[in-house]
Parts: structure tokens; C-alpha cells; sequence
């Protein structure tokens, strides 16, 4: 990689609020965790996610991966991610220069099967549950969720169970 497109990506990663040793880190894990073959061989045979482009399931689920990690969690920053990150060499086709606009990517995203975003969250979530390990004093390995930036549908049952914060 030349010394002006890394400049370039570390850049396009600092202005999107992401260390990029973070970004690298996750697709790392994710490149480990869901093999594109995998996400190929599940959608074969559905005509859901048939789109010709150079957006690929596998490249589409990352952005979407990018754009939770990334504090704005922009179309537009998952799409500079893919300008200039490492996804850019699992674009199916070198399109040169690729567009920053965002309608090829979420044209993807919205065509992705429901089943398969949640399949590809277990398979995340098992991997990391295969990396857990045991602090001195703890007698089991301990998985830290953070809830701050989960949401669950509003209902009646979760209030209930578990009221509103009031201001004291």
C-alpha cells in the first residue's frame, strides 16, 4: 500500500471517530468469524440478495458491522470505510475510482435476508464466546455485554419489568 492511500485511509478513519487500529481489529475478527464462502453458500439458490454490483453480501454486512462501531453510524461513513479500508479489496469488481455515494450500499443492505443478518450475529457472538477467558478469582470466563447502545423494542412487559430511569 502506498504511503498516500494509507494516509488516506488513516484518515478517512479518524475523521469517521474510529481508531484504526479498532476498525482493523473488528475486521480481522469478522474475517476470522464469517468466512465469505459461508455467506455465499447461504444465499445460494435465494433471489433475495441477487444483485449484480460490486457490493457483495459478505462486504455488505461489514459496512453495517462499520457502521455501529463508528459514532456518527452514517451510510456515508460506512461507504469512506469502504473507499479506503481494508473491505476494498473484497469488492467483487475494481471500479475505478469507487463512488461515494451511498445508494449501491444501501441498496445492499435493504436486499440482505433477515435470517442471515441474525445467523451471521450468533456466528459473531460464538466466536467471541470461544476467546473468553478466566480472570484470577472467578471461577467460570465472564462475557461483558454493554447494553448502551442495544435497543429493544418498546413494550409494555420490558417497562415493567424494568422501569424509566426518573431524574433524582
Amino acid at each position: 500500500m502506498g504511503q498516500k492511500s494509507k494516509q488516506a485511509r488513516v484518515r478517512g478513519d479518524v475523521e469517521s471517530g474510529i481508531q484504526p487500529d479498532r476498525v482493523t481489529g473488528a475486521f480481522e475478527r469478522y474475517r476470522l468469524a464469517i468466512p465469505e464462502l459461508w455467506v455465499v453458500q447461504m444465499l445460494r439458490g435465494q433471489a433475495a440478495f441477487s444483485r449484480e454490483g460490486p457490493l457483495s453480501a459478505w462486504v455488505a454486512i461489514w459496512l453495517m458491522i462499520f457502521q455501529r462501531l463508528d459514532a456518527g453510524g452514517t451510510l456515508s461513513a460506512a461507504v469512506r470505510q469502504l473507499l479506503t479500508g481494508g473491505v476494498r479489496a473484497f469488492v467483487r469488481w475494481p471500479v475505478e475510482p469507487l463512488s461515494a455515494n451511498t445508494s449501491a450500499y444501501s441498496q445492499a443492505r435493504s436486499k440482505l435476508p433477515v435470517a442471515l443478518i441474525e445467523k451471521v450475529s450468533d456466528m459473531i457472538f460464538e466466536s467471541l464466546q470461544e476467546q473468553l477467558k478466566s480472570l484470577p478469582g472467578l471461577e467460570r470466563p465472564m462475557f461483558l455485554l454493554d447494553g448502551t447502545s442495544i435497543q429493544l423494542q418498546h413494550s409494555r412487559e420490558l417497562l415493567e419489568r424494568w422501569p424509566a430511569a426518573r431524574p433524582r
